[in-house]
Parts: structure tokens; C-alpha cells; sequence
């Protein structure tokens, strides 16, 4: 690569590291999109934001090339906010502190936000540079992707003009996407009605901590350990020993993250104590069992609290247990067409349990249409059965990918230019945003790409330096190969 585009990703990650100073956590975009709509402002550039924050940027033309189709690079503006359990961090306020090790840019306990931050940087990067010769471009950046690609949702007719479209948030440099799985998430709840604890009941918390987590799109293959199940199958063997009172639990954040950490209070006789540790010490050596070659620092808690005057008795305790414990996670089906591809899935996601509710949310994912309506059946008809109540807060269409797409060919054209190789060229089980855009905008052409990131929304995200050289290159010769 040559030293202008080295500089040139020097110049990304600075705007970069810029991005980390503003708070983005998804549903509190307001402040980068007020900072979007400065930076247009100081390059003179056209912009707008509809309703719900989502901005677009117009570039004009450069270089003769006012007469190619406009181009859309698009990518989000928010990011999942995930910190270790020791980690001080206040993502309202406080900024991402990433560093270098080796040629991968990581955050210091927290999530590092290039999903899909990265993307803002890029095109910002591209557009601001006046020797990069390139066609009309619309920067689009929505907001609120991570909890269901809710700004692409409410984008209106008329907000983008072009119909081409390079979406910058894929996470492996040299592949280029195509189409992705729909999804929907459900919240299940049930009214609790808390008891008086006995007098003789001692309380505990269980804390299961040091899971990889992930991306419940890209990693939910790996059969990494779901820090919800864990714990859920510990009370499991609780309750089928000693009449345990629930107090509280608290597990899992994103929809599309699978939990790292989870916890639970509990109320019990104080003669069953040392039952219950001796289970919990079980339980710490049958995991390391299971996962001994995935899961390496699955840390189980047993700690003794204060005690709680109300809690819920056992029988609703062990009604709630068997609930979660028949609540599916992990991979439903593989593709038959796509080897190695997961084609329908459930994320455990979250669990919420306080003297007022029971509450749990998953994501359900396919390739599939008829495969995902199947499961969202099946987890409303388990839901019933258990005297839950369900609400889908929001789910997104299947993305049906294209093989003979135009722009497609192109980028593997270029690619192979470029790089004197093929890219590979997939259809992934996470969810990304063109799937609506497309049903939007009626005849969008796509491909997604973007550098290599590991380990998304967990704090052991990781930018891998060197692909971002790659990636813009590309980005530049293809929107360089339009001129008419």
C-alpha cells in the first residue's frame, strides 16, 4: 500500500478516536448526529435529518465525474455499549479509551464502538479529502440499528435519491455480503405478586461472570456458554433440592448480544446453605467440563446478603425457573443450501425479575421466512402456556441476496484488480440494514464490506489496523470505476 494511503488511514483513525470522545449508545444518538450535522456544516456540504435523527450528507461530484449515478455509503450511528463488570465507565458521558497492541485497535474494558463507527470514519475521511476523485455521494448514517435497525425503518420516501448502495458495516475485510437473515425480538413478562420472607430464610446472590458474550448473529455457531442459561440451570438444581425464594435476577443487555454476566438473588432456608454451595461448587467444575475448550473464565459467585422481607414463594419461583429453562438459545437450523451458514437461531438475551415482574427477551433470526414466523410461533405457544405475555418491540425482513447484482460484479472486478485474488462472497445470519432499505427504496443495488473487527459487542471488540488500508482503497477504486 502506498505512503498516501497509510496517511489516509491515519487520517480514519483520528476521526475515529474523534467519534469515541461523543457518547453513542443506541436510543441516545442526539449528540453525534448534531456532531454529524456540524462537520457537513464546516465542509459546506448539503445535509439533512428527519424525525428520528437519522442524517444524510450530499458530495457533490469530483473530477468529472458529475454525470456517474450517485452512490450511497451507509453505515449507523450508534453502538452497543458493553463494559466489564470491574470496568468504570459511564457511556452517557465518558469517552471510549481505545489503544494499540500490535495491529489491532482495542478499548479499555469496554466495547470499542468500530462496529459501526468505523464506517462514519471512512466515508467522513473520503468525502473531506478533495484529490479522491468520486461520483455524486449520499452519506447516509442512521440511527438505533443495534436494537433492531429502527432508524433504517423509519426512513421516508425521498430521504436517499441513489440506488446503489455500499453499506459499510460488515466485519471480515475481503468478503463481500449479500444478503442476511430477518429477525424479531420478543419480550416476555408475567406480574409477580412477592411474599413475606420467613424469618429463618437466609439470602444469597449468584453471579455468573467471565463469558466470552458476542454477537448473537456471528457468533451464536461457536456454541459459546450464554450467561442466562448458566445461571438458570444453577437454580434449576437449587430448586430441585431445597425451596429456594427468588428475589431478584438481572442478565444479559442487547437483543443482539449474548450475555456475558448474570446474576440472581435468592431466599432460602438457612440449613439448605451449605447444600447450595456445595451445588454451586458442582456446578463450577461440570461447566469447565463442557467448555473447557471455548469458555476458559466462567466464574460462578456464591455471596451472602442482606435479608429480603418480601420475596417470591417457591412454587412461583420454580414456575419461573422451568420457564427460562425451556426457553431455546442457540442454533435451530443450519442452512441446507449455504455450508457452514446458520440458517434459524434464538438469543437468550436478557432476563429481568424484581418484586413487580418476571421479564426475558430473545431475538429469534433466519434466512428463512417461513422458519422464523415457525419459531415466533413456538415461543408465543410456550409463552402461553406459562401464563406469560409477549410483545415482538421489533424485527426486520429477510435481506434476499442477489448473485448476478451489477454492483456485485463490479466489486469483484476491482477486488480482483486490486488485490490479485477473489473475494469471498457470502450471505451471513446477522442482520443488517439493507434488507429495509432495500423494501424502501424500490430497486437498490448492495453489497456490503468493511474491515476486520472481532468479537463485536463485547469488550473484547477489536479493529484489525492493517484492513482498513484495504478497505478504502477498494472503496475508492470502485467508486472510481462509475465514471461515465
Amino acid at each position: 500500500m502506498d505512503v498516501e494511503l497509510i496517511n489516509k488511514t491515519q487520517r480514519i483513525l483520528e476521526i475515529f478516536n474523534e467519534l469515541n470522545r461523543i457518547p453513542r449508545c443506541s436510543k441516545k444518538e442526539e449528540r453525534i448526529a448534531e456532531w454529524l450535522l456540524h462537520w457537513a456544516k464546516c465542509h459546506k456540504l448539503e445535509c439533512a435529518k428527519d424525525d428520528v435523527n437519522n442524517i444524510v450528507i450530499r458530495v457533490p461530484a469530483k473530477g468529472g465525474y458529475q454525470g456517474a449515478p450517485g452512490i450511497i455509503l451507509q453505515g449507523h450511528m450508534d453502538m452497543v455499549c458493553e463494559k466489564n463488570s470491574d470496568t468504570v465507565h459511564d457511556f452517557s458521558k465518558d469517552a471510549i479509551q481505545s489503544y494499540q497492541e500490535g495491529d489491532w485497535l482495542k478499548a479499555k474494558g469496554t466495547t470499542l464502538g468500530a462496529d459501526n463507527g468505523i464506517a462514519i470514519a471512512m466515508a467522513l475521511a473520503l468525502a473531506e479529502d478533495e484529490t479522491i476523485f468520486h461520483p455524486p455521494l449520499e452519506l447516509l448514517f442512521t440511527v438505533d440499528e443495534e436494537t433492531g435497525l429502527m432508524g433504517a425503518n423509519s426512513l421516508q420516501p425521498g430521504f436517499v435519491t441513489g440506488r446503489t448502495l455500499i453499506n459499510i458495516d460488515s466485519e471480515d475485510e475481503g468478503v463481500f455480503t449479500i444478503g442476511c437473515a430477518g429477525g424479531k425480538a420478543t419480550l416476555f413478562k408475567q406480574k409477580q405478586y412477592p411474599s413475606a420472607t420467613p424469618n429463618d430464610y437466609l439470602a444469597a446472590e449468584i453471579s455468573i461472570k467471565g463469558l466470552l458474550g458476542g454477537h448473537s448473529g456471528i457468533d451464536i455457531i461457536e456454541r459459546r456458554a450464554n450467561a442466562n442459561r448458566l445461571l438458570v440451570r444453577l437454580l434449576h438444581q437449587f430448586a430441585n433440592r431445597c425451596e429456594i425464594r427468588l428475589i431478584s435476577a438481572n442478565g444479559g443487555t442487547a437483543h443482539n448480544a449474548i450475555p456475558r454476566e448474570s446474576s440472581a438473588a435468592i431466599a432460602f432456608h438457612r440449613k439448605d446453605e451449605e447444600i447450595l454451595k456445595d451445588i454451586t461448587s458442582r456446578f463450577q467444575k461440570e461447566l469447565a467440563l463442557e467448555f473447557q475448550t471455548l469458555e476458559k473464565n466462567i466464574q460462578i459467585r456464591f455471596r451472602e446478603t442482606a435479608h429480603s422481607e418480601k420475596s417470591i414463594d417457591y412454587p412461583q419461583t420454580l414456575h419461573i425457573i422451568n420457564f427460562l429453562l425451556v426457553l431455546p438459545h442457540g442454533v435451530i437450523y443450519l442452512s441446507d443450501t449455504l455450508p457452514g451458514v446458520v440458517e434459524t437461531s434464538v438469543n437468550f438475551a436478557r432476563v429481568r425479575v424484581n418484586q413487580q415482574n418476571a421479564e426475558t427477551l430473545t431475538s429469534q433470526r433466519s434466512l428463512n421466512s417461513g422458519a422464523l414466523s415457525e419459531l415466533v410461533s413456538r415461543m408465543e405457544a410456550l409463552a402461553r402456556l406459562a401464563g406469560f405475555t409477549t410483545e415482538h418491540i421489533h424485527s426486520y425482513p429477510v435481506w434476499a441476496p442477489d448473485w448476478h447484482s451489477p454492483l456485485l460484479e463490479r466489486s469483484k472486478k476491482i477486488y480482483r484488480s486490486l488485490f490479485d485474488k477473489d473475494p469471498a462472497v457470502e450471505v451471513i445470519h446477522a442482520g443488517l440494514e439493507c434488507g429495509i432499505i432495500g423494501s424502501k427504496y424500490a430497486g437498490m443495488d448492495m453489497v456490503s464490506i468493511g474491515p476486520t473487527i472481532k468479537h463485536p459487542h463485547s469488550p473484547d471488540e477489536k479493529l484489525q489496523i492493517s484492513t482498513i488500508n484495504k478497505v478504502f482503497h477498494f472503496l475508492v477504486s470502485l467508486l472510481q470505476d462509475f465514471k461515465q
